[in-house]
């Protein structure tokens, strides 16, 4: 799920859609730190939702937490 949620956020062989990809992060995002990152990524530049910061925080600190060396990159 977490490489359609790719496919649909960039175009790749499906058509560019930011709110499908969104879902399909959500989906899977319970046990995929890379879901977890792409979520924290749509709220941050407001892909498929609302901007918002906090939220995007909270996506990054899950991942952050288990090593996911992208987001604790997003603190600095």
């Amino acid at each position: 799920m977490c490489r359609l949620g790719k496919a649909y956020e960039f175009g790749f062989g499906a058509p560019k859609d930011y709110a499908l990809a969104r879902n399909c992060y959500r989906q899977v995002a319970q046990g995929c730190p890379h879901a977890q990152f792409n979520l924290g990524e749509a709220y941050r530049f407001g892909k498929g939702v609302k901007e918002d910061i906090d939220e995007a925080m909270k996506w990054y600190r899950l991942v952050g937490d288990k090593g996911f060396n992208n987001a604790k990159l997003k603190f600095h």
